[in-house]
């Protein structure tokens, strides 16, 4: 199993070199979106891989999916708070750590749930954007704002629903 997910990782690296020049921020932000490409690519094989994750033997995997992510994503958090791109809220180690799992529970959700393609993209955006606007400096912080704005607009994402919570 262990192989597996090595090759997995490095195919993922691979394409991980095909993303357009920019600054680390914006690779970064690639990088996630590439993710949805890369597992929509092979939906059966994710599919049994987050299976696998839940049984008999799924510490052992976790735990080699985790160290390989960490590694690899923490590496682009580290270039844009090195390019002062991202400002070091709390270190590269534990931002990365809740962002990869917030990208984990998004796919999970579109595995379990079966969102398209466009729904999961839409997800990810939202999920991985939202926790980078804690982080990033105020000109990134504005440009993903204007994002949002964006894609309501351009009505790519849905209106969120009113809350209706009972009167008291």
């Amino acid at each position: 199993m262990r192989l597996v997910v090595r090759d997995e990782f490095a195919a993922f690296e691979a394409r991980l070199v095909t993303r357009p020049p920019g600054s680390p921020l914006a690779q970064l932000e690639a990088a996630v979106d590439l993710v949805v490409k890369h597992y929509c690519a092979e939906p059966a094989f994710y599919r049994g891989l987050y299976a696998a994750m839940q049984g008999e033997h799924a510490a052992e995997l976790r735990g080699m999916m985790l160290a390989e992510g960490q590694q690899l994503w923490c590496a682009m958090v580290r270039a844009a708070v090195d390019a002062g791109e991202i400002e070091r809220v709390v270190d590269d180690e534990a931002f990365t750590e809740v962002l990869l799992r917030a990208m984990a529970s998004t796919t999970e959700a579109w595995l379990a749930v079966n969102w398209s393609r466009k729904r999961f993209a839409q997800e990810m955006h939202l999920a991985t954007r939202l926790l980078l606007l804690g982080v990033v400096t105020k000109t990134a912080r504005s440009r993903i704002v204007a994002e949002f704005a964006s894609s309501r607009r351009s009505g790519t994402r849905k209106p969120a629903r009113p809350n209706r919570s009972p009167k008291p």
